[in-house]
């Protein structure tokens, strides 16, 4: 009889790898951080998109990356089901979570409820190196970024 690789209490104990990873989604939405050929990101412009993004989908505290006293994170997903009250507080914790990053000076978010059972968040960044927006359509498929817009400063 053949032993399998892994044992079966250890599966799901690994890191993943690329072909783990990359699992296009129809709709879009945030993947992996990577393309099909393992690509990483190519300027400090898409590092801090992705790097934002992803503060908006960890739960807090998940990044085991940060430490373990580490509340990182929004859990945006979790929000869709949240009354008036928590959806309108959401911009304020969106600028509050973007403003732990080192990078960002200052954050402006703005949510927009489509009335289709999307919204749109659109958030202006101002870094040291400049000014730009982020945009993304959040719904019950995910969040999926529209743009990285340069701002005239």
């Amino acid at each position: 009889m053949t032993q399998p690789l892994v044992p079966p209490v250890l599966q799901g104990q690994f890191p993943l790898t690329a072909p783990d990873i990359y699992t296009p989604f129809a709709s879009g939405t945030f993947a992996s951080d990577m393309d099909v050929l393992a690509t990483e990101t190519t300027s400090e412009m898409q590092n801090i998109q992705q790097d934002l993004g992803h503060r908006l989908i960890e739960l807090p505290g998940s990044n085991l990356d940060f430490g373990d006293n580490n509340t990182r994170g929004i859990g945006i997903m979790q929000y869709l089901s949240a009354d008036g009250a928590r959806l309108e507080g959401l911009p304020r914790k969106i600028d509050e979570e973007f403003g732990q990053d080192p990078r960002v000076v200052d954050s402006s978010t703005e949510l927009l409820d489509n009335g289709d059972g999307t919204f749109t968040i659109n958030t202006l960044i101002t870094t040291q190196a400049g000014v730009f927006g982020l945009g993304y359509v959040w719904s019950q498929q995910g969040l999926v970024p529209l743009f990285v817009n340069p701002a005239s400063t």
